[in-house]
């Protein structure tokens, strides 16, 4: 049998607590179908499968994504609609908004109040 010290059972304990409390913030989170996000403050990240809505209660936003070609994306934010790239960033209706990432049908936008 295997012993650990006490420092190594905390660490441990930490990472898998800090795992499953994010785990748990997403999945509480978003709307049904492989649509979720997860924000810390007023920072968010939405991830969608497919296109389809979802309404960002700590943004007091929506964001519908509309459009899914290759590595572009239609998202409407509020009405306000706006083609993304891979990586790039605009601000669409009071909110900085970036493309993280395109694959397949998955898509992840990072949304934040625009300064």
């Amino acid at each position: 049998m295997r012993r650990y010290s006490a420092a190594t059972m905390g660490r441990r304990l930490g990472t898998a607590l800090a795992t499953l409390l994010t785990v748990a913030a997403l999945a509480g989170c978003g709307g049904a179908g492989g649509h979720g996000y997860g924000c810390q403050g007023s920072t968010c990240t939405a991830t969608f499968d497919g296109t389809g809505s979802q309404d960002i209660s700590e943004l007091d936003r929506e964001l519908d994504l509309r459009d899914i070609n290759g590595n572009t994306t239609a998202l409407r934010v509020d009405g306000a609609e706006e083609n993304f790239k891979v990586g790039e960033t605009k601000t669409v209706d009071g909110l900085r908004i970036t493309l993280e990432s395109v694959d397949g049908d998955s898509v992840t936008f990072h949304a934040e109040p625009a300064t």
